[in-house]
């Protein structure tokens, strides 16, 4: 077998139709599994796999397990020489997933490859592909800098973007999450994802163990997949989903960074959540009132 295609899918069943369907007509001259786990969906995503793609691999969870306990549970399936981690809310646009097996079989010193993503549009996803740091998470996740314009587009284009196009072959520094090419030897060792988190960062992390192990991170323009974003976070409930989120966060720089870092972002997430509180609270008060309240 020489890929295994592994996705997680909770309630996006349109989106995973979308997805399965691009990966049947479109990934060619390679022998490829398809393995989805499904998180206790109530859309009818379970039926539909099992009537249009009964040659999938369908694990049928009765909770939600997030994307890394699905992941988790797909990468201990698979039995490809690689493994292909790809979000529902994606679409493979082209037949050139042979030609990035190709580039790893040929550069046998990569543990990861990042393909081109782009938008439903047609535009390119500049994905953070160099990394993080402490200041770009506080930037991207916090209300920290709202008083400070453009600080979250002065700390993605410093750290994340650089204004590079995304044409060429490059070594990075961090992969885009929602769709990467690993060994899988690579991807059950140290790139294996870390059940203290659940939804968010992993890539961050996994990023971060593949930089300490040597292995290379490659960007390869030559393969690319569409990219829908946040389909299966919005089916999960606003105040759990911010919460998720800055749990994730904090586990990140609990494991990656300095422990003032940890203390100093813990006591702002704190903060956050309960500027978050009062900001709900305050609008569903408003709904509340009378509607000449409100004019």
């Amino acid at each position: 077998m020489d890929v295994s295609i592994c996705i997680v899918n909770y309630n996006t069943k349109d989106l995973l139709r979308a997805c399965l369907l691009s990966i049947y007509e479109r990934v060619v001259e390679v022998r490829f599994e398809v393995i989805i786990v499904d998180n206790a969906s109530s859309d009818g995503s379970v039926e539909m796999v099992e009537s249009i793609f009964p040659s999938a691999r369908l694990v049928k969870n009765r909770e939600n397990t997030y994307y890394v306990g699905g992941n988790r549970q797909a990468v201990a399936l698979a039995r490809g020489r690689y493994i292909f981690i790809l979000n529902s809310d994606t679409e493979l646009t082209d037949r050139h997933l042979s030609q990035a097996i190709q580039y790893l079989n040929q550069h046998p010193e990569v543990g990861c490859l990042s393909p081109k993503i782009i938008n439903p549009d047609g535009s390119i996803l500049h994905t953070n592909v160099w990394g993080w740091n402490f200041w770009l998470l506080l930037a991207t996740y916090s209300h920290l800098f709202a008083f400070l314009p453009g600080m979250r587009e002065f700390a993605l284009r410093r750290v994340a973007w650089r204004g590079w196009d995304r044409t060429s072959i490059e070594e990075i520094g961090c992969f885009f999450g929602g769709c990467a090419l690993f060994p899988a030897e690579v991807l059950r060792g140290v790139a294996l994802f870390d059940p203290r988190f659940r939804m968010y960062f992993t890539e961050f992390d996994q990023s971060s163990a593949l930089k300490r192990a040597a292995w290379k991170m490659i960007y390869f323009p030559g393969f690319v997949v569409m990219h829908v974003g946040q389909a299966s976070s919005r089916k999960v409930r606003k105040q759990v989903l911010n919460r998720m989120i800055l749990e994730d966060l904090l586990s990140l720089q609990r494991k990656h960074g300095s422990w003032v870092g940890y203390a100093v972002l813990a006591a702002l997430m704190r903060v956050e959540l309960r500027l978050r509180s009062l900001a709900r609270k305050a609008l569903a008060k408003q709904d509340q009132s009378p509607p000449e309240a409100r004019d």
